[in-house]
């Protein structure tokens, strides 16, 4: 499963991660290694994210999350806008602003 991350910074990034299963409390905002884009992909400086209600059900519930490989750590934030920064090689129709 892949994080979306915030702002880029010269030392990584923040993402929301879940220590484990559980309620709110169990969220945390963690510094992450600056992610990059692979060939084919592109990356994008998140303005904003937010969870779903998909997301917070996977996080509440152990046997449903496992299902959706869902496990602690994992980042959350697929509900999200921004603008496109890095542009993997083989990406066409996108440009960095």
């Amino acid at each position: 499963m892949s994080t979306v991350t915030g702002a880029a910074s010269r030392t990584g990034s923040r993402a929301v991660v879940a220590t484990s299963f559980g309620g709110p409390e169990v969220l945390q905002v963690k510094e992450v290694p600056e992610p990059h884009a692979d060939q084919s992909q592109l990356r994008v400086r998140a303005a904003a994210a937010g969870l779903n209600p998909m997301d917070w059900l996977v996080v509440t519930d152990e046997v449903l999350g496992s299902a959706f490989g869902v496990h602690p750590l994992t980042g959350f934030g697929y509900d999200f806008s921004g603008v496109v920064d890095e542009v993997g090689e083989g990406v066409n129709g996108f440009a960095v602003v």
